[in-house]
């Protein structure tokens, strides 16, 4: 996301405008005081007190220097204002962040979860279904694993998107919590977990045919693999199902993801 970024440098350029503002006020002001001072008080022996054009254009400078005094002082609250805007709007972008970070995109997480926990146990079946029964067409299995290998490249694109959405609060003013440092690596663990078991699904299906004319004991101890990879799908979207349930139901505000830098 590039919306930290631009909104820094527009931040950057608004401070800039203010400071050259309050500098060219300054500097009208000081100008007008000192034409102020050279009517009143240049050649005063040709100066008549009683001179409408005088008193009048005397009148005329003292106004203006108090417009630009106003103006100055207007300019100086604005800019004392300004830290003040620009922690609204850092606030504003962070919301923004977590608002389609965990209540929006999490949700496709989750669908995405339970899909490939459903055809990690498909391919992991199938896969001992073959073995026992020696069987020689392999096609289907081969069509659940590419389908299998889309959808973890599913999981990983959406959890990496959460994942950094969320790492780009710490550039607009403020620091993740705990929580939303537990979010973000259970996140990672569950992808580098179905990598694993996508990995160990792999290794597998290119030693089956190999293994129909292996003996009764590689083949048993090939079995036991292919359950553990069963019960690893079922433990991982378990797992990551149960947390992002939670995170759903607790419903929590944003002061609890994220915080504001106080030496910001």
């Amino acid at each position: 996301m590039q919306i930290g970024k631009s909104f820094g440098l527009v931040m950057l350029n608004i401070k800039k405008c203010n400071l050259f503002l309050i500098g060219t006020v300054f500097l009208l002001l000081l100008v007008s005081i000192l034409v102020g001072i050279k009517v009143l008080f240049s050649n005063m022996q040709g100066f008549e007190w009683g001179s409408v054009t005088d008193w009048f254009s005397a009148i005329s400078t003292l106004a203006g220097s108090i417009a630009s005094f106003g103006t100055l002082y207007i300019a100086y609250k604005a800019f004392q204002k300004a830290p003040e805007w620009l922690s609204q709007k850092h606030y504003d972008v962070v919301h923004g962040i977590i608002e389609n970070a965990i209540y929006k995109e999490l949700h496709t997480v989750r669908f995405a979860n339970r899909k490939l926990k459903v055809q990690s146990l498909t391919a992991s079946r199938n896969l001992k279904r073959a073995l026992l029964h020696k069987e020689k067409e392999l096609a289907i299995i081969n069509a659940i694993i590419e389908s299998l290998e889309s959808s973890i490249d599913d999981l990983f694109s959406k959890a990496y998107s959460i994942i950094d959405q969320l790492k780009s609060i710490s550039r607009n003013g403020y620091a993740t919590t705990p929580y939303t440092n537990s979010i973000i690596d259970e996140l990672k663990n569950a992808t580098n977990s179905y990598n694993d078991i996508y990995m160990n699904i792999i290794t597998v299906r290119a030693e089956i045919e190999l293994l129909y004319e292996a003996d009764q004991v590689a083949i048993d101890l090939t079995v036991v693999e292919i359950n553990d990879i069963e019960n690893s799908s079922l433990e991982i979207g378990a797992k990551l199902d149960d947390f992002l349930s939670r995170v759903f139901d607790n419903n929590k505000p944003v002061a609890d993801f994220a915080k504001y830098k106080n030496n910001h």
